[in-house]
Order: structure tokens, then sequence, then C-alpha cells
């Protein structure tokens, strides 16, 4: 299949997963669920999650204790993440058993450790709830690192929809407000393009032609954020592991929204 039509097959998906969301959350929510156009999917799912979680949260007067920021490559959540420790809200760091980019900074990014070293520290119990892998690679919350952040105040995490079940599954967390927030491209075609450009930066890194062809590796991570997407969907009792969708078309918006959330200001800039 070429490439552009592997990409529009993806794009009926991806469509159709937004969707399925934004019903479902309109249904918990005792809504009419209104007839909305696809390009109005993304801003109409944002708003009806924002509205939801705002009211629910007059309810309760307790800040949330820390934040899970999520989504698919692409989505931005290396940058925002940078405005949110700017804004003075720590970034917990997880250990992980892949190898380090040339980018990453050990015990910023993540903690990194042999695939054996994982495997001797989760049978050993040192990692919060039960970590499981993702993409081919494993990711968990050391207990020692998280019980720090915790006694420090709020933080956040760059996790995944799992990651809260790995929080409810940790008896000094389960309990605690948190907020489950995804990134979203402002479109499918700017998801597409944002995976193009990194492929192209990760070849040059390497060494390689940015001429060499990338488009079934683009495909596969199209289809990543697809299966990232549809697993934000997943309810534990009676929460959803994602409270809001956030579009990150602007990253200063983006932020300003999610320092709102967590009762922080806004950043400048």
């Amino acid at each position: 299949m070429a490439p552009e039509r592997a990409f529009e097959s993806v794009r009926g998906d991806y469509e159709r997963a937004l969707r399925e969301i934004f019903r479902e959350r309109c249904e918990r929510a005792g809504r009419e669920v209104p007839d909305v156009t696809d390009d109005r999917m993304l801003y109409a799912l944002e708003e009806l999650t924002l509205a939801i979680e705002r009211e629910q949260r007059t309810e309760r007067a307790d800040p949330y204790a820390f934040l899970n920021l999520q989504g698919a490559s692409g989505s931005g959540k290396g940058t925002i993440g940078q405005r949110i420790v700017a804004a003075g809200i720590p970034k917990l760091a997880r250990t992980t058993d892949r190898a380090r980019r040339p980018d990453e900074v050990e015990g910023v990014d993540y903690f990194f450790v042999s695939e054996d070293e994982f495997t001797r520290r989760l049978a050993a119990g040192e990692f919060a709830g039960t970590p499981e892998a993702t993409y081919g690679e494993r990711r968990g919350m050391d207990r020692k690192v998280l019980d720090a952040h915790l006694r420090r105040g709020q933080f956040f995490i760059e996790g995944c929809a799992r990651v809260p079940l790995e929080f409810l599954g940790y008896p000094p967390t389960a309990d605690l407000p948190f907020l489950n927030t995804y990134l979203l491209t402002p479109s499918f075609d700017e998801l597409v393009n944002r995976l193009q450009g990194r492929s192209g930066e990760e070849r040059s890194a390497a060494g390689q032609a940015t001429s060499v062809n990338s488009d079934d590796q683009i495909t596969k991570r199209i289809r990543a954020s697809v299966e990232h997407l549809t697993k934000s969907r997943h309810v534990e009792g009676d929460r959803p592991m994602t409270d809001v969708f956030v579009v990150n078309d602007e990253v200063g918006r983006a932020t300003g929204i999610i320092l709102d959330l967590l009762g922080q200001p806004r950043q400048e800039g």
C-alpha cells in the first residue's frame, strides 16, 4: 500500500477513536451527544472534558497531588513538560530498560538501566504498582523516587494511560487526587507532519541521509498513536484513566490550560 493510502487508512481509525471517546464522555456525564463535525471534534472533546473536570473540581477542596501528562509521539509532551518545570513543578523521572537517546539526560528524562537490572528491581518490588511493557520498553516508578516527590509536593510525570493504574495500585498514592491529561495535535495532518519531522531529525542525528525512505516507520508511529489514543479510553472502576484532553495547537495556550487546572499561575511567553 502506498504511504499516502496507508496514512488515509489510519486517519479513519484516528477519527473514529476520537468520536467514540467523545460519545462515551457525553454519556458518562449524562449529556446529550451533540452532532460535531470531524474538523471540530478535537476542540469539542477538549471543551467537554475541561468543563466536566472543572465541575468536578469545585466539589473537592484538595488540590491535585500530581499530574500524569500523556500523549502519543509528536504530541509535544517534552516541550510542554519543560514549560511545566519552568513553572516550578518538578518532573518525576521513571526507570526504563531501553537505551538512552543522544538528547536525553540521566535522572532528568529517565533513569536508564539494563534489562537484567530492571527485571531484578521488578522482582524485588522496587517499583510502584506493576509496570508493563509499552511498545517494547519497560518503564517503572521507583518507590523511593516517588516517595521523595510526594514529600516535596506537587509534581508531574510523562506517562501513558496505564500509569494511573500504577498509582492506584500503590497505597501511598491510591487515594490521592491526581490529574490525567492527554495531549492532542491540532489535526491528523499535523500529527503526520510532526512525525515526519521527527523521523528526519532522528535520521540526521544518526548520520543518515534525510532522503532515506521512512514512510513505513512513520506509518507504524501513526498506528501507534491511534493505539495510544484508544488506550486512553480505559476506565478503572468508575474512573476514566484520562481526565482531560488538551489540543496542543500552541504551546503557551496548552500549557496555560494545564497550569490553570493545577492551580498554578500561567507563564508569559
